[in-house]
């Protein structure tokens, strides 16, 4: 019974699993293209997810607060990240939780998606990433500290090739890949 922000949400896969469990959901992305498609999932699912195509801006500006605010692999395409944060951060509730995760500003980032991932592989469109967006887990933390939300849990990411896609294994390195997770 908890009140959940899908920030960037995508097609809302996330969204309907948070929905299977009891979760009040609203999801957004700024594509209306995987809005539309993430409604349509939903209605066809009998699913009760408020999906907006919007930005963490407007939600702020909105006054609307969430228990968890959960942000996969977005704040690497967020043009001006410490706006993009402080707004998620003051869309918490008090005793929330918000969780990134995303991709490591380091050398092996470098390697493995842009180098191998987009160019040899290319499993991912050229251009994809832009390497310079790539976030620090210690630039987040320290943003966050200004807000009083402080580190729950941090791990590494590893993704592991599987019949569906690729499988994510939680592992201590955090150089590539990682999940953050911070409460207040």
């Amino acid at each position: 019974n908890k009140a959940i922000l899908d920030l960037g949400c995508g097609g809302g896969i996330l969204s309907e699993e948070l929905d299977y469990r009891g979760a009040s959901v609203k999801a957004i992305d700024k594509s209306r293209k995987l809005i539309n498609i993430a409604k349509k999932r939903a209605k066809e699912k009998g699913l009760n997810i408020d999906y907006e195509c919007t930005d963490i801006e407007k939600i702020y500006k909105s006054g609307l607060k969430f228990d968890i605010i959960i942000c996969l692999e977005v704040v690497e395409h967020v043009d001006n990240l410490e706006i993009f944060l402080v707004n998620a951060y003051k869309s918490l509730k008090k005793n929330g939780l918000i969780i990134f995760s995303t991709i490591n500003r380091s050398s092996i980032s470098f390697l493995t998606t842009i180098l191998i991932a987009e160019n040899i592989l290319k499993i991912v469109p050229k251009k994809t990433h832009n390497w310079n967006k790539y976030v620090k887990p210690e630039e987040i933390i320290e943003s966050a500290k200004i807000y009083k939300l402080y580190i729950d849990k941090l791990n590494g990411l590893l993704p592991v090739p599987s019949l569906t896609g690729f499988k994510w294994l939680r592992i201590k390195n955090t150089k590539a890949n990682y999940i953050l997770s911070l409460k207040n």
